[in-house]
């Protein structure tokens, strides 16, 4: 049976060692994280290279603004088997539908000035 796993950034980027081959998608609640540097940014490609390894679906969901013009600015949004997501119930939406195999276009996000 196809899981779709959810984490908070904040707690700690070693919880992605729960993904497994079965594993098809993976949300990111990224509503308490305001700020993030280059450093976090660093972190985060880390992560999502493992989950795109893995082909692992990840939804990046409620980004703050700030968080949000640095990850535009990098084009993390972009990258194949990545995702970003306004809300929650969109971001398990889009995680559901990928895990049973029906792919869907996520709502576009407001657009921020880089």
């Amino acid at each position: 049976m196809a899981q779709t796993r959810y984490a908070n950034p904040g707690a700690s980027m070693a919880t992605l060692n729960v993904i497994t081959d079965q594993t098809k998608a993976l949300v990111l609640l990224m509503d308490e994280v305001h700020a993030m540097d280059a450093t976090g940014l660093v972190a985060l490609e880390s992560a999502l290279d493992q989950l795109a390894k893995q082909r692992c679906l990840a939804v990046l969901s409620s980004v703050q603004p700030q968080p949000l013009r640095l990850l535009r600015k990098s084009q993390i949004d972009r990258r194949p088997g990545v995702v970003l997501s306004d809300t929650i119930e969109n971001a398990i939406a889009l995680a559901g539908a990928h895990a049973a195999g029906r792919p869907s276009m996520p709502p576009p996000l407001e657009e921020v000035a880089v």
